[in-house]
């Protein structure tokens, strides 16, 4: 990501969106997609300071993961499974 991009990032507070998002988000397959962009942009260094300066470690500590009534369950569950993985894996980065 060059300089001018991830400044930009910053200034449109995408971190801050993405975080809240993958947090409140009712639909599964958003938060995990959320999820998925915050995991890569992670490995930015000044992002990754922003995300731990709005305390997104605490913040994904306490997710939910909202899973649809009206679907299967094994295909809800396996998706819950992911982004919890996912979610873990950002707060681990995060934590380094």
């Amino acid at each position: 990501m060059s300089h001018k991009f991830s400044e930009k990032f910053l200034t449109c507070k995408v971190p801050h969106k993405l975080l809240e998002i993958a947090c409140h988000d009712t639909q599964l397959s958003v938060q995990e997609s959320a999820l998925n962009v915050l995991k890569t942009l992670c490995k930015h260094e000044k992002i990754k300071k922003v995300l731990k300066d709005i305390e997104a470690v605490e913040k994904l500590s306490n997710i939910t993961f909202f899973t649809p009534s009206n679907t299967d369950l094994t295909s809800s569950n396996s998706s819950s499974i992911a982004a919890s993985h996912i979610c873990r894996s950002i707060i681990y980065q995060l934590k380094l």
